[in-house]
């Protein structure tokens, strides 16, 4: 998506984990085009809702605020799918299930939608 998309920014929010290893990847991906960007914990993420062609929900346990914050929004979720997504997602109808383990497929998703 990077080359097919050279006005597309990647915003993530959050502090998770694994934010470190992400800065990192995305440094060494992005050495000369750096377009990821790291907001970290957002008390209010309207704004980012808003400006947003889709958001991907990647919690593995949880995230259904997350995404019902993005459908207010209008904005088209793509979500990890766990059994709390499950709940409030149904894949094709107002959001994308993925299993998050083909990131082909979710790119193939994410250059439809974009």
């Amino acid at each position: 998506l990077k080359y097919a998309e050279p006005d597309l920014h990647l915003v993530l929010l959050g502090d998770g984990p694994q934010r470190r290893e992400l800065e990192h990847l995305a440094r060494k991906l992005g050495h000369d085009d750096y377009r990821v960007h790291f907001a970290g914990w957002q008390d209010d993420v309207w704004l980012y809702l808003r400006q947003a062609t889709a958001v991907w929900v990647t919690h593995v346990v949880g995230g259904t605020t997350f995404a019902l914050e993005a459908m207010a929004a209008v904005t088209t979720v793509v979500a990890r799918k766990t059994t709390d997504t499950a709940a409030i997602i149904r894949d094709g109808e107002n959001g994308l299930m993925e299993a998050f383990g083909d990131p082909v497929r979710m790119a193939a998703h994410d250059s439809a939608l974009l």
